[in-house]
């Protein structure tokens, strides 16, 4: 678990451009052949944003696991990323 610091919300800056903080609690997917990796990220009301990342297989078995881990922190927005076939 990683936590990174960012000013009060809605904003947070990142090289000088301000950003509204728009999904608090979000997971970005990356989709390979035999895994998938999911960071999640969380925003607290302190302004520090906690970073889960976790790689998991492709099996229906580890994709459900995968569902019960975002289900658990309970994650609202989900971003796809996949290149290839």
């Amino acid at each position: 678990m990683c936590f990174l610091r960012a000013p009060p919300r809605p904003h947070f800056s990142v090289e000088g451009a301000a950003m509204e903080i728009v999904h608090t609690r979000c997971c970005g997917l990356d989709v390979h052949k035999k895994t998938v990796v999911a960071c999640v990220l969380i925003s607290q009301a302190d302004g520090l944003i906690e970073r889960q990342v976790r790689t998991f297989k492709t099996m229906k078995v580890d994709l459900l696991a995968l569902a019960d881990w975002l289900s658990s922190l309970n994650v609202t927005d989900v971003a796809l990323e996949s290149t290839g076939v």
